[in-house]
């Protein structure tokens, strides 16, 4: 572990073919944090999650995670992207899903260890799969399988556990399910989501992060319709909650 914070920017811009994305951007994320990006489409929201991952480099400024330049730490991280590459008619396993978050940590193929095994069994109980471990891809739910990506994200015993749109095009019921999962999983890392889900972004997270060119970090406490209005252009309607859960 490290007393550095886990994520931070220091007058970070960075730009795509001379168009500016993000610019002068300063943000810090404290080791344990659960906290949330949000802003419109295009405000660069997937370009600051892929400056956190040291797949893209800074224009100008500097990013850390945990004190040291992103590529040298991936391992240190777990990552669910937007868009899940896998084929629902490739027969693979729940479990097989599960070990392939074991090939980053120096594996480039099988056989996997007993150690792999013990993590890939203990993503699956944490979110709440691992009686279904031996049954086809195929077979989950929508939420099912978004949880089932989180557990590959796991699997590599992340201590930053970055999720990109992870609710999209659930229901509100499945919805708050997988973000209770996050909370619990928070217990142990450092959380950070890219949503547009405003309902459950008071009850679950401690910091929210409006990104549209600009960063702006805001305290749960402080979320309220009119900065969002400012942020996305329109009005939204918010669903405010207490964060109850105690870490």
């Amino acid at each position: 572990m490290t007393d550095q914070p886990a994520v931070i920017f220091e007058n970070l811009s960075f730009a795509y073919g001379g168009r500016t994305v993000i610019e002068g951007g300063n943000l810090s994320i404290d080791v344990g944090e659960f906290a949330c990006i949000v802003g419109p489409n295009g405000g660069g929201k997937t370009t600051l999650a892929k400056l956190m991952l040291g797949l893209l480099k800074p224009t100008t400024g500097s990013v850390r995670v945990f004190g040291k330049p992103p590529a040298q730490v991936r391992s240190r991280i777990g990552y669910m992207p937007q868009h899940i590459q896998l084929d629902p008619r490739f027969p693979v396993s729940v479990l097989d899903v599960v070990l392939m978050g074991r090939l980053g940590n120096g594996k480039l193929f099988g056989p996997y260890t007993a150690d792999d095994r013990r993590a890939a069994e203990l993503a699956l109980r944490e979110v709440e799969l691992l009686d279904k471990r031996d049954r086809p891809f195929s077979e989950l739910s929508g939420g099912e399988q978004r949880r089932l990506i989180i557990a590959r994200a796991v699997a590599c015993e992340p201590e930053l556990l970055l999720l990109d749109e992870p609710t999209t095009n659930l229901d509100p019921r499945v919805e708050r399910e997988l973000y209770k999962v996050l909370d619990d999983l928070n217990r142990r890392m450092t959380v950070v989501v890219i949503s547009h889900d405003m309902a459950f972004v008071s009850q679950f997270v401690q910091k929210v992060i409006c990104v549209k060119r600009q960063i702006h970090v805001h305290p749960t406490s402080a979320i309220e319709g009119k900065m969002f209005a400012e942020i996305f252009g329109e009005d939204i309607r918010m669903i405010r909650h207490d964060r109850h859960s105690e870490h």
